[in-house]
């Protein structure tokens, strides 16, 4: 995750005061096997507008438990390779520039929440840039 910073000089400063401005969005990179028609399609449009993903899984943890998981990122389809064909079919990596990023592990054990847009990093519910939005946009 990365924020930008103000780093310009102001009168009677001595030095340079970094001053938090916005976040930035994320990328993700992930591998694909069994790219369908209907996938490829939506990723394709995914290059000129906003998409959804979401990855949902079952994993196991140290005691053999199954946890549900599910990944979500909302963005652009940044690349977007032709892939190369494998024993499982079509594998192609794909990029995506993504403006929200949800992690969900279990039914309350992770929660996490990427939104830069709406100054939002939440971890187990509690919301880290609350205060953010207003030192970077006071209320009038």
């Amino acid at each position: 995750l990365e924020q930008e910073f103000d780093t310009a000089k102001r009168a009677g400063e001595l030095g340079v005061v970094p001053r938090p401005k916005y976040f930035n969005e994320v990328e993700v990179s992930f591998t694909v096997r069994n790219v369908f028609t209907n996938f490829l399609a939506a990723l394709i449009r995914g290059t000129q507008k906003t998409i959804t993903l979401t990855a949902t899984a079952c994993i196991q943890d140290d005691a053999g438990v199954g946890k549900a998981y599910q990944y979500i990122c909302r963005g652009f389809v940044s690349s977007l390779p032709f892939g190369d064909l494998s024993e499982d079919g079509l594998e192609t990596e794909i990029t995506m520039m993504c403006y929200y990023v949800q992690i969900k592990l279990g039914s309350a054990d992770i929660n996490m929440i990427y939104d830069p847009r709406n100054y939002v990093l939440s971890l187990g519910g509690t919301n880290l840039y609350e205060d953010v939005k207003d030192i970077i946009d006071p209320a009038p």
